[in-house]
């Protein structure tokens, strides 16, 4: 008896595999599924005291963190596949357009990064590296968005992987 795994997606560095029989993994997925409620609401409640935030101190930095938290909980929610369970329309399915998600998440982690670090004031030599990664995030978005898309998805994969990593850095550093 042989067996034969095949993967396909967007994000090369992020691959799971569940082996074991159907109930087994019906039961792992109910599981799953039956957390995220608590994450989901976790971070609705994080996303409202921001703007609750924003209203009564009347910084942006709040509104976007709030933005920053609501574009990984769509990551998040769209990786595990709890965005393919509804039905938005008959022929979109979430989990193909993660990488629109990812690209929109890391667009965040720089605004909100350099935002909260008060950037402007001490990291003004940083601001070009900031505004080169930018570019560099939204730079696949118009391919991403055609249906050139399926032909070279896998590079797709590697590039926005790779500039996650460097956008990871840029704030670490």
């Amino acid at each position: 008896s042989s067996l034969y795994l095949s993967r396909v997606g967007y994000h090369a560095w992020n691959t799971k595999i569940y082996m074991g029989t159907v109930k087994e993994f019906e039961k792992f997925e109910l599981k799953k599924y039956n957390v995220f409620p608590y994450y989901i609401g976790a971070v609705y409640a994080l996303i409202f005291y921001n703007l609750f935030l924003v209203l009564f101190l009347k910084s942006n930095k709040y509104l976007i963190y709030s933005v920053f938290a609501f574009s990984f909980l769509m990551v998040i929610l769209n990786v595990h596949g709890v965005l393919d369970r509804f039905d938005f329309f008959e022929t979109f399915t979430p989990s193909a357009h993660l990488i629109i998600n990812t690209i929109f998440a890391t667009l965040m982690v720089l605004i909100f990064g350099y935002a909260f670090l008060d950037g402007h004031k001490y990291l003004k030599d940083m601001r070009k590296i900031r505004n080169l990664l930018l570019l560099l995030t939204i730079l696949p978005l118009p391919i991403v968005l055609s249906p050139m898309d399926r032909t070279y998805f896998h590079l797709f994969g590697y590039y926005v992987d790779f500039n996650i990593l460097l956008s990871a850095l840029f704030l670490f550093y």
